[in-house]
Protein backbone atom coordinates (compact mmCIF):
# COMPACT_ATOMS: atom_id res chain seq x y z
CA UNK A 1 0.00 0.00 0.00
CA UNK A 2 1.26 3.53 -1.14
CA UNK A 3 2.31 5.65 1.66
CA UNK A 4 0.34 8.84 1.11
CA UNK A 5 1.60 11.01 4.19
CA UNK A 6 0.76 14.64 3.55
CA UNK A 7 -1.73 13.67 0.65
CA UNK A 8 -5.60 14.92 1.68
CA UNK A 9 -7.26 14.54 -1.80
CA UNK A 10 -7.75 11.54 -4.50
CA UNK A 11 -8.83 12.57 -7.76
CA UNK A 12 -10.17 9.70 -9.77
CA UNK A 13 -10.49 11.11 -13.64
CA UNK A 14 -13.28 10.02 -16.11
CA UNK A 15 -12.33 10.17 -19.54
CA UNK A 16 -13.74 13.38 -20.41
CA UNK A 17 -11.55 15.38 -17.88
CA UNK A 18 -8.39 14.94 -20.18
CA UNK A 19 -10.38 14.96 -23.29
CA UNK A 20 -11.05 18.81 -21.94
CA UNK A 21 -7.73 19.60 -20.63
CA UNK A 22 -4.85 16.93 -21.69
CA UNK A 23 -2.65 18.98 -18.77
CA UNK A 24 -4.95 18.45 -16.45
CA UNK A 25 -2.14 16.35 -14.29
CA UNK A 26 -0.45 19.24 -13.58
CA UNK A 27 -3.67 21.53 -12.69
CA UNK A 28 -4.25 18.87 -9.80
CA UNK A 29 -1.40 20.41 -8.09
CA UNK A 30 -0.38 18.69 -4.86
CA UNK A 31 -3.00 15.77 -4.70
CA UNK A 32 -3.02 12.03 -5.20
CA UNK A 33 -4.36 11.89 -9.18
CA UNK A 34 -5.97 8.15 -10.12
CA UNK A 35 -5.95 7.21 -13.55
CA UNK A 36 -8.43 4.10 -14.11
CA UNK A 37 -6.38 1.45 -16.41
CA UNK A 38 -9.56 1.28 -18.67
CA UNK A 39 -9.54 5.29 -18.98
CA UNK A 40 -6.08 4.82 -21.29
CA UNK A 41 -8.11 2.28 -23.14
CA UNK A 42 -11.00 4.90 -23.83
CA UNK A 43 -8.53 7.57 -24.73
CA UNK A 44 -6.28 5.41 -27.15
CA UNK A 45 -9.57 4.74 -29.36
CA UNK A 46 -10.18 8.46 -29.27
CA UNK A 47 -6.38 9.32 -30.31
CA UNK A 48 -7.11 8.47 -33.84
CA UNK A 49 -7.35 10.86 -36.65
CA UNK A 50 -7.34 15.21 -36.95
CA UNK A 51 -10.13 16.03 -34.65
CA UNK A 52 -9.38 18.31 -31.65
CA UNK A 53 -10.45 14.96 -29.29
CA UNK A 54 -7.85 12.96 -31.39
CA UNK A 55 -5.21 15.88 -30.24
CA UNK A 56 -6.04 16.26 -26.67
CA UNK A 57 -5.89 12.46 -26.43
CA UNK A 58 -2.29 12.26 -27.81
CA UNK A 59 -1.76 14.97 -25.83
CA UNK A 60 -2.41 13.51 -22.71
CA UNK A 61 -0.56 10.13 -23.69
CA UNK A 62 2.21 12.24 -24.13
CA UNK A 63 2.09 13.68 -20.89
CA UNK A 64 1.60 9.79 -19.45
CA UNK A 65 3.96 8.74 -21.20
CA UNK A 66 6.73 10.89 -19.64
CA UNK A 67 5.93 10.14 -16.15
CA UNK A 68 6.11 6.87 -17.30
CA UNK A 69 9.85 7.09 -18.17
CA UNK A 70 10.19 8.69 -14.75
CA UNK A 71 9.21 5.35 -12.72
CA UNK A 72 6.34 2.97 -12.21
CA UNK A 73 3.00 4.55 -12.36
CA UNK A 74 1.20 1.49 -10.67
CA UNK A 75 3.43 2.65 -7.69
CA UNK A 76 3.19 6.04 -7.98
CA UNK A 77 5.17 8.83 -9.65
CA UNK A 78 5.60 12.36 -8.22
CA UNK A 79 4.27 15.01 -10.41
CA UNK A 80 5.74 18.29 -11.52
CA UNK A 81 2.97 20.45 -9.16
CA UNK A 82 4.04 18.48 -6.04
CA UNK A 83 1.21 15.62 -6.45
CA UNK A 84 1.39 11.81 -7.07
CA UNK A 85 0.24 9.94 -9.97
CA UNK A 86 -0.72 6.61 -10.60
CA UNK A 87 -3.07 4.15 -12.61
CA UNK A 88 -5.40 1.71 -10.71
CA UNK A 89 -8.01 -0.87 -11.64
CA UNK A 90 -10.74 -2.08 -9.91
CA UNK A 91 -11.50 -5.90 -9.01
CA UNK A 92 -14.49 -6.73 -10.24
CA UNK A 93 -16.76 -6.49 -7.22
CA UNK A 94 -20.12 -5.70 -9.18
CA UNK A 95 -21.69 -6.91 -6.08
CA UNK A 96 -21.15 -3.54 -4.71
CA UNK A 97 -23.31 -1.68 -6.58
CA UNK A 98 -27.43 -1.85 -6.80
CA UNK A 99 -28.60 -4.32 -8.93
CA UNK A 100 -28.95 -3.46 -12.71
CA UNK A 101 -26.13 -1.48 -13.18
CA UNK A 102 -23.75 -1.99 -16.27
CA UNK A 103 -20.64 -3.24 -16.27
CA UNK A 104 -19.34 0.32 -18.08
CA UNK A 105 -16.12 1.99 -17.75
CA UNK A 106 -18.13 4.65 -15.68
CA UNK A 107 -19.58 2.15 -12.93
CA UNK A 108 -15.77 1.00 -12.93
CA UNK A 109 -14.47 4.63 -12.06
CA UNK A 110 -17.17 4.18 -9.34
CA UNK A 111 -15.64 0.91 -8.43
CA UNK A 112 -12.37 2.34 -8.40
CA UNK A 113 -13.10 4.99 -6.32
CA UNK A 114 -14.97 2.96 -3.77
CA UNK A 115 -11.37 0.87 -3.46
CA UNK A 116 -9.87 3.97 -2.40
CA UNK A 117 -12.15 4.96 -0.02
CA UNK A 118 -11.98 1.84 1.84
CA UNK A 119 -8.15 3.05 2.81
CA UNK A 120 -9.82 6.04 4.67
CA UNK A 121 -6.73 7.62 4.86
CA UNK A 122 -7.66 10.12 1.75
CA UNK A 123 -10.96 12.28 0.53
CA UNK A 124 -11.94 10.64 -2.57
CA UNK A 125 -13.46 12.25 -5.49
CA UNK A 126 -14.30 11.41 -8.62
CA UNK A 127 -13.91 13.90 -11.30
CA UNK A 128 -15.97 14.27 -14.40
CA UNK A 129 -17.72 16.46 -16.62
CA UNK A 130 -20.20 13.28 -17.30
CA UNK A 131 -23.28 14.60 -15.20
CA UNK A 132 -24.84 11.35 -14.78
CA UNK A 133 -21.84 9.86 -13.32
CA UNK A 134 -22.40 12.20 -10.64
CA UNK A 135 -25.27 11.74 -9.81
CA UNK A 136 -24.59 7.98 -9.49
CA UNK A 137 -21.82 8.34 -7.36
CA UNK A 138 -23.67 11.19 -5.47
CA UNK A 139 -26.39 8.00 -4.52
CA UNK A 140 -23.46 5.39 -3.94
CA UNK A 141 -22.76 8.08 -1.13
CA UNK A 142 -19.28 8.88 -2.67
CA UNK A 143 -18.26 12.82 -4.05
CA UNK A 144 -17.81 13.71 -7.35
CA UNK A 145 -17.26 17.17 -8.88
CA UNK A 146 -17.13 18.53 -12.06
CA UNK A 147 -13.64 19.79 -13.46
CA UNK A 148 -13.60 23.51 -12.88
CA UNK A 149 -10.12 24.43 -13.24
CA UNK A 150 -10.77 26.64 -16.43
CA UNK A 151 -13.78 27.59 -15.03
CA UNK A 152 -13.35 31.72 -15.64
CA UNK A 153 -16.17 33.37 -13.79
CA UNK A 154 -18.43 32.26 -10.90
CA UNK A 155 -21.78 33.13 -12.57
CA UNK A 156 -22.65 33.97 -16.79
CA UNK A 157 -23.87 37.24 -15.90
CA UNK A 158 -20.11 37.92 -14.23
CA UNK A 159 -18.74 38.37 -18.03
CA UNK A 160 -17.21 41.19 -19.23
CA UNK A 161 -19.94 42.47 -21.93
CA UNK A 162 -16.97 45.16 -23.68
CA UNK A 163 -19.53 48.02 -23.04
CA UNK A 164 -20.17 50.78 -20.57
CA UNK A 165 -21.66 53.98 -19.96
CA UNK A 166 -20.04 57.31 -19.12
CA UNK A 167 -22.14 59.63 -17.35
CA UNK A 168 -20.40 63.29 -18.08
CA UNK A 169 -19.95 66.00 -15.71
CA UNK A 170 -21.36 69.59 -17.14
CA UNK A 171 -17.20 70.12 -17.11
CA UNK A 172 -17.28 67.49 -19.32
CA UNK A 173 -20.40 68.36 -21.57
CA UNK A 174 -18.66 69.63 -24.61
CA UNK A 175 -16.09 66.36 -25.47
CA UNK A 176 -19.82 64.95 -26.85
CA UNK A 177 -19.68 68.34 -29.51
CA UNK A 178 -15.84 68.00 -30.02
CA UNK A 179 -16.23 64.13 -30.79
CA UNK A 180 -18.95 64.82 -33.28
CA UNK A 181 -16.81 67.35 -34.81
CA UNK A 182 -13.27 65.95 -34.60
CA UNK A 183 -13.76 61.88 -34.53
CA UNK A 184 -11.40 61.35 -31.96
CA UNK A 185 -10.81 63.56 -28.45
CA UNK A 186 -7.58 62.76 -25.60
CA UNK A 187 -8.51 60.52 -22.85
CA UNK A 188 -7.58 64.21 -20.37
CA UNK A 189 -10.96 65.63 -21.60
CA UNK A 190 -12.32 62.90 -19.14
CA UNK A 191 -12.04 62.56 -15.53
CA UNK A 192 -8.88 60.29 -14.67
CA UNK A 193 -11.16 57.73 -11.82
CA UNK A 194 -13.41 57.24 -15.15
CA UNK A 195 -10.45 56.31 -17.37
CA UNK A 196 -8.66 54.18 -15.08
CA UNK A 197 -11.49 52.06 -15.08
CA UNK A 198 -11.27 51.46 -18.75
CA UNK A 199 -10.01 48.13 -20.77
CA UNK A 200 -8.41 49.00 -24.46
CA UNK A 201 -10.92 48.95 -27.20
CA UNK A 202 -13.95 49.19 -24.44
CA UNK A 203 -17.05 50.45 -26.16
CA UNK A 204 -18.42 53.71 -24.21
CA UNK A 205 -21.71 55.63 -24.75
CA UNK A 206 -20.86 59.36 -23.50
CA UNK A 207 -24.22 60.47 -22.13
CA UNK A 208 -25.06 63.84 -21.02
CA UNK A 209 -28.51 64.30 -19.63
CA UNK A 210 -29.58 62.31 -22.50
CA UNK A 211 -27.44 63.51 -25.11
CA UNK A 212 -25.29 61.12 -26.37
CA UNK A 213 -22.08 59.92 -28.19
CA UNK A 214 -20.32 56.79 -29.01
CA UNK A 215 -17.19 55.92 -29.19
CA UNK A 216 -14.86 53.48 -28.63
CA UNK A 217 -11.41 53.93 -26.23
CA UNK A 218 -8.17 52.83 -27.69
CA UNK A 219 -4.84 51.82 -26.22
CA UNK A 220 -2.66 54.88 -27.58
CA UNK A 221 -5.48 56.71 -24.97
CA UNK A 222 -8.00 58.24 -26.84
CA UNK A 223 -11.75 58.18 -27.70
CA UNK A 224 -12.12 57.25 -31.45
CA UNK A 225 -15.92 58.20 -32.87
CA UNK A 226 -18.39 55.59 -33.98
CA UNK A 227 -21.10 56.48 -36.33
CA UNK A 228 -24.48 56.06 -34.72
CA UNK A 229 -26.98 53.84 -36.61
CA UNK A 230 -28.62 54.71 -40.17
CA UNK A 231 -31.72 56.08 -40.43
CA UNK A 232 -34.73 53.84 -40.26
CA UNK A 233 -35.68 54.41 -44.30
CA UNK A 234 -32.41 52.95 -45.13
CA UNK A 235 -33.21 50.04 -42.91
CA UNK A 236 -36.21 49.80 -44.88
CA UNK A 237 -34.86 49.96 -48.37
CA UNK A 238 -32.55 46.77 -47.53
CA UNK A 239 -29.31 48.22 -46.70
CA UNK A 240 -26.98 45.88 -44.62
CA UNK A 241 -26.53 48.70 -41.72
CA UNK A 242 -26.08 49.25 -38.24
CA UNK A 243 -29.66 49.07 -36.60
CA UNK A 244 -28.72 50.27 -33.23
CA UNK A 245 -25.90 51.27 -30.75
CA UNK A 246 -24.54 47.84 -30.37
CA UNK A 247 -24.60 46.54 -33.84
CA UNK A 248 -22.77 49.89 -34.28
CA UNK A 249 -20.08 48.99 -32.09
CA UNK A 250 -19.65 45.88 -33.45
CA UNK A 251 -19.06 47.21 -36.55
CA UNK A 252 -16.62 49.76 -35.75
CA UNK A 253 -14.58 46.81 -34.09
CA UNK A 254 -14.39 44.83 -36.95
CA UNK A 255 -13.24 46.88 -39.14
CA UNK A 256 -10.64 47.86 -36.96
CA UNK A 257 -7.17 46.76 -38.21
CA UNK A 258 -5.18 47.36 -35.29
CA UNK A 259 -8.21 44.87 -33.45
CA UNK A 260 -6.81 41.72 -34.33
CA UNK A 261 -9.23 38.96 -32.20
CA UNK A 262 -12.47 39.69 -31.50
CA UNK A 263 -15.51 38.13 -29.49
CA UNK A 264 -18.71 38.74 -30.56
CA UNK A 265 -21.16 37.19 -27.98
CA UNK A 266 -24.86 37.25 -27.80
CA UNK A 267 -28.17 35.68 -28.74
CA UNK A 268 -29.45 34.28 -31.79
CA UNK A 269 -30.58 37.60 -34.13
CA UNK A 270 -28.01 40.18 -32.68
CA UNK A 271 -26.50 40.18 -36.52
CA UNK A 272 -22.61 38.56 -35.32
CA UNK A 273 -22.36 36.58 -38.44
CA UNK A 274 -24.40 38.74 -40.94
CA UNK A 275 -22.15 41.68 -39.53
CA UNK A 276 -18.37 40.07 -39.30
CA UNK A 277 -19.26 38.85 -43.27
CA UNK A 278 -19.83 42.42 -44.00
CA UNK A 279 -16.79 43.07 -42.76
CA UNK A 280 -14.65 40.61 -44.47
CA UNK A 281 -16.16 41.50 -47.63
CA UNK A 282 -15.74 44.68 -47.28
CA UNK A 283 -12.29 44.64 -45.99
CA UNK A 284 -11.53 42.04 -49.35
CA UNK A 285 -12.74 44.71 -51.43
CA UNK A 286 -10.25 46.86 -49.68
CA UNK A 287 -7.37 44.61 -50.07
CA UNK A 288 -7.10 44.62 -46.69
CA UNK A 289 -6.97 40.61 -46.35
CA UNK A 290 -6.52 38.19 -49.33
CA UNK A 291 -9.39 36.30 -48.38
CA UNK A 292 -12.37 35.03 -46.04
CA UNK A 293 -11.90 31.80 -44.07
CA UNK A 294 -15.07 30.60 -42.55
CA UNK A 295 -14.62 27.38 -39.82
CA UNK A 296 -18.17 26.50 -38.54
CA UNK A 297 -18.47 24.20 -35.19
CA UNK A 298 -20.30 20.92 -35.71
CA UNK A 299 -21.59 20.13 -32.74
CA UNK A 300 -25.31 18.70 -33.59
CA UNK A 301 -28.15 19.69 -31.72
CA UNK A 302 -29.80 16.07 -33.57
CA UNK A 303 -27.80 13.50 -35.38
CA UNK A 304 -24.24 13.56 -35.36
CA UNK A 305 -22.56 14.67 -38.57
CA UNK A 306 -20.47 11.31 -39.14
CA UNK A 307 -23.54 9.33 -39.05
CA UNK A 308 -24.77 11.53 -42.53
CA UNK A 309 -23.53 9.20 -45.88
CA UNK A 310 -22.01 11.09 -48.29
CA UNK A 311 -18.65 12.78 -48.66
CA UNK A 312 -17.65 15.53 -46.16
CA UNK A 313 -18.68 18.57 -48.44
CA UNK A 314 -22.01 16.64 -48.23
CA UNK A 315 -22.17 15.98 -44.83
CA UNK A 316 -20.84 19.85 -44.03
CA UNK A 317 -23.51 21.10 -45.99
CA UNK A 318 -26.26 22.03 -43.79
CA UNK A 319 -24.09 23.81 -41.21
CA UNK A 320 -23.09 26.36 -44.54
CA UNK A 321 -26.83 27.33 -45.04
CA UNK A 322 -27.14 30.21 -42.26
CA UNK A 323 -23.49 31.35 -43.37
CA UNK A 324 -24.44 31.19 -47.19
CA UNK A 325 -27.86 33.15 -46.63
CA UNK A 326 -26.20 36.13 -44.67
CA UNK A 327 -23.80 36.43 -47.82
CA UNK A 328 -26.72 36.46 -50.55
CA UNK A 329 -27.70 38.99 -48.50
CA UNK A 330 -25.03 41.24 -48.30
CA UNK A 331 -24.94 40.20 -52.10
CA UNK A 332 -28.34 41.82 -52.82
CA UNK A 333 -27.45 44.54 -50.79
CA UNK A 334 -24.10 45.34 -52.81
CA UNK A 335 -25.44 44.84 -56.04
CA UNK A 336 -28.40 47.32 -55.09
CA UNK A 337 -26.40 50.12 -53.27
CA UNK A 338 -23.28 49.55 -55.20
CA UNK A 339 -21.38 48.45 -51.41
CA UNK A 340 -18.37 47.25 -52.94
CA UNK A 341 -17.82 50.54 -55.51
CA UNK A 342 -13.94 51.66 -55.55
CA UNK A 343 -12.53 47.83 -56.14
CA UNK A 344 -10.28 47.85 -58.88
CA UNK A 345 -9.15 44.28 -57.88
CA UNK A 346 -12.07 42.77 -57.16
CA UNK A 347 -14.60 43.85 -59.15
CA UNK A 348 -17.00 41.99 -60.71
CA UNK A 349 -15.77 39.27 -58.31
CA UNK A 350 -18.48 39.29 -55.43
CA UNK A 351 -20.98 36.33 -56.42
CA UNK A 352 -20.77 32.99 -54.38
CA UNK A 353 -19.70 30.93 -57.59
CA UNK A 354 -16.36 33.80 -58.14
CA UNK A 355 -15.57 34.17 -54.66
CA UNK A 356 -15.19 29.86 -54.17
CA UNK A 357 -13.49 29.58 -57.53
CA UNK A 358 -11.35 31.60 -56.71
CA UNK A 359 -10.62 30.69 -53.17
CA UNK A 360 -11.29 34.54 -51.78
CA UNK A 361 -14.12 32.34 -49.40
CA UNK A 362 -12.93 29.28 -47.68
CA UNK A 363 -15.70 27.49 -45.86
CA UNK A 364 -15.06 24.82 -43.67
CA UNK A 365 -15.36 22.12 -40.52
CA UNK A 366 -13.46 23.15 -37.60
CA UNK A 367 -11.85 19.80 -37.10
CA UNK A 368 -10.08 20.59 -40.42
CA UNK A 369 -8.21 23.93 -38.48
CA UNK A 370 -5.36 22.24 -36.87
CA UNK A 371 -2.30 22.81 -38.54
CA UNK A 372 -3.26 26.00 -40.46
CA UNK A 373 -1.78 29.28 -40.28
CA UNK A 374 -4.12 31.85 -41.01
CA UNK A 375 -1.79 34.56 -43.37
CA UNK A 376 -3.58 37.65 -44.73
CA UNK A 377 -7.34 36.17 -43.99
CA UNK A 378 -10.40 37.46 -42.46
CA UNK A 379 -11.40 34.56 -40.42
CA UNK A 380 -14.24 33.64 -38.75
CA UNK A 381 -14.64 31.23 -36.24
CA UNK A 382 -18.44 29.95 -35.36
CA UNK A 383 -19.87 28.96 -32.23
CA UNK A 384 -16.94 28.44 -30.48
CA UNK A 385 -19.00 28.28 -26.89
CA UNK A 386 -19.48 24.18 -28.21
CA UNK A 387 -15.49 23.58 -27.64
CA UNK A 388 -13.17 23.41 -24.59
CA UNK A 389 -10.52 26.12 -23.47
CA UNK A 390 -7.91 23.66 -24.58
CA UNK A 391 -9.59 23.75 -28.41
CA UNK A 392 -10.05 27.45 -28.47
CA UNK A 393 -6.87 28.04 -27.72
CA UNK A 394 -5.71 25.80 -30.57
CA UNK A 395 -7.63 27.68 -32.88
CA UNK A 396 -6.70 31.30 -31.95
CA UNK A 397 -2.90 30.56 -31.77
CA UNK A 398 -3.54 29.88 -35.37
CA UNK A 399 -3.37 33.47 -36.08
CA UNK A 400 -0.54 34.43 -38.83
CA UNK A 401 0.65 37.78 -40.12
CA UNK A 402 -1.65 40.10 -41.81
CA UNK A 403 -4.95 38.12 -40.50
CA UNK A 404 -7.83 39.08 -38.09
CA UNK A 405 -9.86 36.05 -36.35
CA UNK A 406 -13.36 36.37 -35.38
CA UNK A 407 -14.95 34.87 -33.14
CA UNK A 408 -18.94 34.73 -32.55
CA UNK A 409 -21.30 32.73 -30.60
CA UNK A 410 -24.07 32.43 -27.68
CA UNK A 411 -22.94 31.33 -24.74
CA UNK A 412 -26.88 30.48 -23.58
CA UNK A 413 -26.59 28.02 -26.60
CA UNK A 414 -24.41 25.51 -25.60
CA UNK A 415 -24.66 21.78 -27.47
CA UNK A 416 -21.79 20.45 -25.83
CA UNK A 417 -23.24 18.56 -22.82
CA UNK A 418 -19.72 18.61 -21.23
CA UNK A 419 -19.48 22.24 -21.07
CA UNK A 420 -21.56 25.46 -19.98
CA UNK A 421 -21.36 29.28 -19.99
CA UNK A 422 -18.68 29.70 -17.01
CA UNK A 423 -16.50 26.33 -18.73
CA UNK A 424 -16.58 26.99 -22.31
CA UNK A 425 -13.72 28.05 -24.16
CA UNK A 426 -15.36 31.27 -25.75
CA UNK A 427 -15.96 32.61 -21.89
CA UNK A 428 -12.27 31.89 -21.50
CA UNK A 429 -11.05 34.05 -23.81
CA UNK A 430 -12.88 36.75 -23.45
CA UNK A 431 -12.09 36.99 -19.74
CA UNK A 432 -8.47 35.72 -20.21
CA UNK A 433 -7.45 37.99 -22.94
CA UNK A 434 -9.29 41.19 -22.48
CA UNK A 435 -7.55 44.48 -22.11
CA UNK A 436 -4.94 43.24 -24.38
CA UNK A 437 -4.27 46.23 -26.95
CA UNK A 438 -4.79 43.65 -29.87
CA UNK A 439 -8.38 42.39 -28.43
CA UNK A 440 -11.98 43.76 -28.41
CA UNK A 441 -15.35 41.95 -27.66
CA UNK A 442 -19.25 43.30 -26.97
CA UNK A 443 -21.89 41.32 -25.85
CA UNK A 444 -25.08 41.82 -27.54
CA UNK A 445 -28.23 41.67 -26.04
CA UNK A 446 -31.13 42.87 -28.74
CA UNK A 447 -32.20 40.65 -31.89
CA UNK A 448 -32.68 42.80 -35.07
CA UNK A 449 -35.19 39.49 -36.65
CA UNK A 450 -39.24 39.66 -36.11
CA UNK A 451 -39.39 40.61 -32.43
CA UNK A 452 -41.20 37.18 -32.03
CA UNK A 453 -38.10 35.62 -31.85
CA UNK A 454 -36.17 37.81 -29.66
CA UNK A 455 -39.63 37.28 -27.15
CA UNK A 456 -38.37 33.36 -27.64
CA UNK A 457 -35.21 33.61 -27.10
CA UNK A 458 -35.79 35.63 -23.56
CA UNK A 459 -38.36 33.36 -22.37
CA UNK A 460 -36.89 30.18 -23.23
CA UNK A 461 -33.00 30.80 -22.89
CA UNK A 462 -33.76 32.51 -19.24
CA UNK A 463 -32.82 30.58 -16.02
Amino acid sequence: MQDLTGYHKGMVLDTNVPIHDPDVIEHLLDNVIIIPINLIEEIDRNKKGNTSKAYAARAFSRNLDRYRERGSLRDGVKTDSGGLLLVDFADDNWEDLPPGLDRSNDNRIILIARKWMSRGDLQVIILSKDINLRVKANFLRLEAEDYEFDKSLAQLDDLYTGRTVIELTSQEASVITELHRSGSIPRDKIRREVIDALLPNQCCTLDYNGKTALAVYKPEGKFIQVVKPRPRAAIEEGRVVPRNDEQAFMLSLLLDDDIRVLTLAGKTGAGKTLFALLAGMMKLAEGRYKRIKIFRDTTDIGRPIGFLPGTIEEKFGPFTDPIIDNIDMILEAGRRFKLFNGSNVFDGVFSMKNMTEKGLLVISPINYLRGVTFRDSFVILEEPQNNTPHEVTTYVTRIGFGSKVVLTGDLKQIDNITLDGTTSGFTRIIEKVKGQPFFGHILLTKAERDPVCDILADLLLSD
